[in-house]
């Protein structure tokens, strides 16, 4: 019969509803194969971000701690040459003046010898004024059987005595002076290095980033200011006054 449609065999039937069935599994398969695929790659950013905050939240804070470790060591240094200068300063004064009493005495008493004053009483308070000098005393002890002029010989050692004893401790004033600031230099160079590596793992990538989640501060190198260039000149003056006179040139 002419239009009439050709019976479809059970085989085929059978063949079209398998894949049929197979077409809608896949459609339903498809979207959740996505998701999971999305929501695998979403965990591990999330992993690996945790990851990083928890990497340079420690690398920033050990940074931190190592330049704070540095900063304190500069100040205790500081303060140690700080009271260093004040007390050999302060040795150092108080013996100028020990000496300058001494010469004052030294002048009346060759005066005294001279003009054939009362040198007796002047040799008395030289002595006392010499007394408790460990250095002066031995010296004394020595030699005093050796003079004819026992106050000839005084006299002597006591004008020698400048460059026995005083020299020594402006000598030991600038020895300590300049070890702790060879210590304090080097102590800056070590908290500039720790700025260093703080400042480029802080502004490279991805350390900037995190760094910007965590609010990290930021701290500058140690420079010198203005003053610090110049060359500071400590005079002693004959009255006994130390007089600081800063030059205006620069340390070359």
């Amino acid at each position: 019969m002419i239009g009439a449609k050709k019976p479809v065999s059970i085989e085929d039937q059978v063949y079209r509803k398998i894949l049929s069935s197979r077409k809608k599994k896949a459609r339903r398969k498809s979207p959740n194969m996505t998701e999971k695929i999305i929501t695998i790659v979403i965990s591990l950013i999330i992993l690996l971000f945790a990851f990083g905050c928890a990497y340079y939240y420690n690398v920033f804070i050990n940074l931190q701690y190592n330049i704070e470790a540095d900063l304190a060591q500069i100040d205790t240094q500081l303060q140690k040459r700080k009271n260093l200068i004040i007390n050999l300063g302060i040795t150092v004064v108080e013996y100028s003046k020990h000496e300058r009493q001494i010469f004052t005495h030294l002048g009346e008493l060759r005066a005294a010898v001279n003009g054939g004053g009362d040198s007796q009483a002047l040799l008395d308070e030289l002595r006392s004024e010499l007394e408790g000098d460990e250095v002066l005393s031995a010296i004394l002890s020595e030699n005093m059987d050796k003079w004819e002029n026992a106050l000839s010989g005084l006299l002597a050692i006591a004008e020698q005595y400048p460059d026995l004893k005083l020299s020594e401790n402006f000598r030991t004033f600038m020895a300590a002076i300049l070890d702790f600031e060879e210590m304090i230099a080097d102590l800056r160079m070590t908290y500039n290095n720790s700025v260093n590596e703080y400042s480029t793992i802080t502004d490279q990538f991805p350390g900037f980033i995190f760094a910007s989640i965590f609010r990290c501060q930021e701290f500058s190198f140690f420079q010198v200011d203005d003053s610090s260039r110049k060359f500071i000149r400590i005079d002693n003056d004959p009255g006994g006054q130390r007089v600081p006179a800063a030059t205006g040139g620069e340390i070359e």
